[in-house]
């Protein structure tokens, strides 16, 4: 659902450059608004969690077996940032209100879902998949075959076929989503899918 957002953000900043119609993305967006468990964010808090430790912490903290300690936090997500990024990236959500105690003092996530302004940059939405890209690339080495599956291809598509493309990625990327995710779970996953192109334009 965040991801699709971001996206819908990135769409919306194209075609105020191109000064297109919005009103159909707009539309997208305020749906999100309306939902049930969003909350609003704007652009400073948005760079503060761009980084892929801060949403991957968000989903841990909901997770069965959860122990609020910063060195059992490290050990889960593989050794890959540091403690001290552990302690900010708490003390951020929780000072940003994503994260809160319960009657029983147990730390809980407040706010699950996520309603962006329209004015976040694409430079903090690319700061994200650089970032989840990157754990994508270690990952090849460091993880059984057993725990990952990476595949690509390389094809040739006609431009003119290529929102289309987009849309059926985006279309099993939810429907992947609605079928594999388990709130009780104890297992955090994340799936890219990336689709770019390998040539330049002929006018180029």
């Amino acid at each position: 659902r965040e991801r699709r957002y971001f996206k819908l953000l990135v769409e919306l900043e194209k075609k105020k450059k191109k000064k297109k119609s919005c009103d159909s993305i707009i539309e997208d967006i305020q749906k999100f608004n309306t939902e049930k468990n969003s909350y609003p964010i704007d652009v400073q808090e948005f760079s503060t969690i761009s980084e892929w430790h801060y949403l991957a912490i968000k989903q841990l903290i909901t997770t069965p077996s959860f122990i609020e300690d910063e060195q059992w936090i490290y050990k889960r997500l593989r050794k890959k940032i540091s403690v001290g990024q552990i302690r900010k990236a708490l003390q951020d959500l929780e000072q940003l209100g994503m994260i809160g105690r319960d009657q029983n003092h147990k730390l809980i996530v407040l706010k699950p879902g996520l309603m962006t302004s329209n004015d976040i940059p694409s430079s903090a939405i690319k700061k994200h998949h650089y970032g989840m890209i990157e754990l994508a690339q270690a990952a090849i080495t460091e993880q059984d075959i057993i725990e990952r599956q990476i595949n690509s291809t390389t094809l040739k598509v006609n431009k003119n076929d290529i929102p289309e493309a987009k849309k059926f990625i985006f279309d099993f990327i939810k429907e992947f989503a609605t079928r594999f995710n388990q709130n009780e779970s104890d297992d955090i996953y994340q799936m890219n899918v990336q689709l770019f192109a390998l040539t330049n334009d002929l006018k180029h």
